[in-house]
């Protein structure tokens, strides 16, 4: 119960944040919308599937995993889009009771196994669509020998943050951001890559390459997060 009071309450937080995000086009809000009802109708429904297969009943299991699917599937694509990882796990997770459900067989145990990984995956899918209903904030960083392009960086705290970081020099090159998690790389000479991260704490941070020394040859620059 304090699990799914834990997703109830998360769910309230992205409400919240939809309602903050004014300067998004209505089309992106709405979209974002109906995924958050989506995830609460899903939320909502899967304790039905399991107390229908702890009673081990394959016709009720078949219509409480109905009500179910009928909200989850919404939710699989548009996750996907955020995080393909997060939506495999679910997707995983529900064809393995499809597979129950067609084989005709009702395994209580490895019913609940299943749903409690879609419940978790939920739970997290809030916060990563919250993400996803933040302003983006797009910067191109072009790394050479041994300096950053731009040198200084300034986003506003609560941007949803996409890094596109080009390699122009003709050494492998990294960017990474130790005390935000963001980790670019190394890429070879030529390659781009892009990273997305949330300036949720205002500060002062470095970013960096540690290819071969590059840090100690002056190789950084500053992210700075302001209120």
């Amino acid at each position: 119960m304090k699990h799914w009071s834990r997703c109830a309450g998360a769910l309230l937080l992205l409400g919240a944040l939809l309602a903050g995000c004014a300067s998004k086009p209505a089309s992106e809000e709405r979209a974002v919308d109906r995924v958050q009802q989506s995830i609460r109708a899903a939320t909502d429904a899967a304790p039905g599937v399991v107390a229908a297969a702890r009673k081990g009943d394959l016709n009720a299991l078949q219509a409480a995993y109905e009500r179910f699917a009928e909200s989850f599937e919404q939710v699989l694509a548009p996750i996907s889009m955020e995080d393909p990882n997060l939506a495999a796990r679910m997707a995983n997770a529900n064809s393995a009771i499809k597979g129950m459900l067609q084989d005709g067989t009702v395994a209580a145990e490895a019913v609940e196994r299943e749903v409690a990984v879609i419940r978790a995956a939920l739970e997290e899918s809030v916060t990563t669509m919250a993400q996803a209903a933040l302003p983006l904030e797009k910067i191109t960083v072009v790394a050479r020998e041994y300096r950053f392009e731009p040198a200084e960086i300034s986003v506003k705290k609560g941007a949803r943050v996409e890094v596109r970081f080009e390699n122009r020099g003709w050494q492998p090159h990294e960017f990474e951001i130790e005390q935000l998690g963001v980790e670019i790389g190394p890429i070879q000479p030529g390659e781009t890559a892009v990273a997305t991260f949330v300036a949720d704490k205002p500060g002062t941070y470095q970013y960096e390459c540690h290819v071969d020394r590059h840090l100690q040859k002056g190789m950084k620059g500053t992210l700075t997060v302001t209120e």
